[in-house]
């Protein structure tokens, strides 16, 4: 904003709040997109290889538990993606 004269900056701040509410809008939007498809791949992928009822299986031993999530990210890993591509090492490290 140094480029712009002060005057100038002034009169627009009510213009550059909106558009960073907009912009903050819309990154939100789009990560709940992203959650809802990585939730919904998820649920495919665990009914595709048998899977049935609750997916985090709260009544079965965790280790059983574990291994699903282990078998999901090795399929994630040989990219079994929704769109089919190889993910990256830091995407399943969060």
């Amino acid at each position: 904003m140094r480029a712009i004269p002060p005057k100038l900056a002034a009169n627009l701040l009510d213009y550059g709040r909106h558009l960073e509410e907009e912009a903050a809008r819309s990154v939100n939007r789009q990560q709940r997109g992203t959650d809802d498809s990585r939730l919904n791949f998820y649920l495919m992928w665990f009914a595709a290889h048998g899977g049935v009822g609750d997916p985090r299986m709260p009544h079965a031993p965790l280790q059983a538990r574990n291994f699903v999530l282990a078998c999901y990210t090795v399929a994630l890993v040989r990219g079994e993606t929704l769109k089919g591509i190889f993910i990256k090492k830091a995407t399943i490290q969060g």
